[in-house]
C-alpha cells in the first residue's frame, strides 16, 4: 500500500466520528430549527448537514482526497512505506482531526454574529473562542497539506 492509501483509511475514521458528531449535535440543531425563523433556520439546518456532507465524501472519496491531501511521490512499488510518508500520514491526520474539531466551532460563532448575539461582548472567553477556533482551522490546514515537508524537516534535524 502506498501512503495515500493509509490516510485514505483515516479518512474513513474521520467519517465515522463526523457522522457520530452529526447525530450527537441534532437534538439541538432540532431545537434551534423550532425556535429560529428566516435565514436562522437555513443556517441551523447547514449546521446539521455539513457534518454529514463531510462524512459522506470522506467515506466515499477517501482515496482521492488523500491524494490531494498527500500528493504522489513517483513511486509505484508495493514496498513498505518510508519514514517520511509514515511521518507525513501522522501529521496529515493530526492535521485533519484539527481541522474538523474547528468546524463546528467557527459554525457557532458566525450563529452567534448572524444572530447578532453579544457574544463577544458577555462570553467569559472573549475574543480568545474565535481566535483559537481559526487558529486551529488554519493549523489543521497548514499540518494537512504541508505534511511532506514538515516530515521532511523533522528527519533533516534528527539525522
Amino acid at each position: 500500500m502506498r501512503a495515500h492509501h493509509y490516510f485514505a483509511i483515516i479518512l474513513r475514521c474521520v467519517a465515522i466520528f463526523l457522522a457520530v458528531y452529526g447525530l450527537k449535535t441534532s437534538p439541538y440543531i432540532v431545537g434551534m430549527v423550532s425556535a429560529s425563523e428566516g435565514i436562522m433556520v437555513i443556517v441551523s439546518i447547514l449546521l446539521f448537514l455539513i457534518p454529514f456532507i463531510l462524512a459522506i465524501l470522506f467515506w466515499i472519496f477517501p482515496v482521492t482526497i488523500s491524494k490531494i491531501i498527500i500528493p504522489f511521490d513517483g513511486d509505484n512499488s508495493v514496498e513498505a512505506v518510508d519514514i517520511i510518508s509514515v511521518q507525513s500520514i501522522f501529521i496529515s491526520s493530526i492535521g485533519v482531526f484539527l481541522f474538523v474539531s474547528a468546524i463546528p466551532e467557527i459554525f457557532l460563532i458566525v450563529l452567534s454574529i448572524i444572530m447578532q448575539d453579544d457574544f463577544f461582548r458577555f462570553s467569559t472567553l472573549g475574543m480568545s473562542n474565535p481566535l483559537m477556533a481559526g487558529i486551529e482551522c488554519v493549523l489543521g490546514l497548514l499540518l494537512m497539506f504541508k505534511s511532506k515537508a514538515i516530515s521532511s524537516f523533522i528527519k533533516s534535524i534528527n539525522g
